[in-house]
């Protein structure tokens, strides 16, 4: 599990400095991410042959949100113009933190 998280960390942070010119892409890859947090989830915690337990993949879940919501966050402070791209971050932010309320209140 720690190497999960361990190579989701290095994943977001490789998706942040791709999109460090493009908040918005950051924006809609993490509203797509919330969106299709069961595939990605199930897709990260797959193993060939084995299920996987429901705790593992709600853990699975949440690790995801945790950091994507920190991510969000961090790049959604730095724009103060009003604009288009602001308001796709606090959707990513809201959907995001809506997401993870919903997994925590299940625990």
């Amino acid at each position: 599990m720690e190497e999960l998280i361990k190579q989701l960390e290095q994943l977001v942070q490789e998706s942040i400095t791709e999109t460090e010119q493009s908040p918005q892409k950051l924006f809609e890859r993490a509203i797509w991410t919330v969106e299709n947090i069961d595939k990605v989830a199930r897709q990260s915690t797959e193993v060939r042959g084995f299920p996987v337990s429901e705790k593992r993949l709600e853990t699975t879940k949440i690790a995801i949100l945790n950091s994507l919501v920190s991510q969000v966050s961090e790049v959604w402070e730095t724009i103060n113009d009003g604009s288009e791209v602001e308001d796709l971050g606090e959707r990513a932010l809201n959907l995001g933190c809506d997401a993870l309320d919903r997994l925590n209140a299940l625990q």
